[in-house]
C-alpha cells in the first residue's frame, strides 16, 4: 500500500539530526543573549535593581528575569530591602 508523506517531512526525517542541532544552537543562543541583557541592566546601577526594575530595562518578563537571576547565582549577589530582594553584579559595591 502506498502513503502520501509530505515532501518536508521528508526531508526532516533525512535530515533530522541537522535540524535538531541548529534548533539546540538557536535556542541557546537565546538564552545568552537574555542573559546578557540582566547584565547589561545590572551594570548600569551601583545599588542593585528588583526583578521589576530588571524586568522593565530588558523588555524581559518578571517570570523570566527570576528564572534567570537563579541560574546566574555565581555572578550575582542580593540583599533584602524589605520584602524585596535587590540583586546586583558580584564584585559591585
Amino acid at each position: 500500500m502506498f502513503t502520501l508523506i509530505h515532501p518536508t517531512y521528508a526531508v526532516y526525517e533525512k535530515n533530522k539530526n541537522i535540524f535538531k542541532t541548529n534548533v539546540s544552537i538557536f535556542f541557546m543562543a537565546l538564552k545568552k543573549d537574555k542573559q546578557d541583557k540582566i547584565k547589561k541592566a545590572l551594570k548600569e546601577t551601583q545599588s542593585g535593581l528588583w526583578v521589576r526594575e530588571i524586568s522593565r530595562k530588558t523588555g524581559l518578563d518578571k517570570s523570566t528575569v527570576s528564572r534567570y537571576m537563579e541560574k546566574m547565582g555565581e555572578e550575582i549577589d542580593f540583599y533584602w530591602i524589605g520584602r524585596n530582594k535587590v540583586f546586583r553584579l558580584k564584585g559591585k559595591e
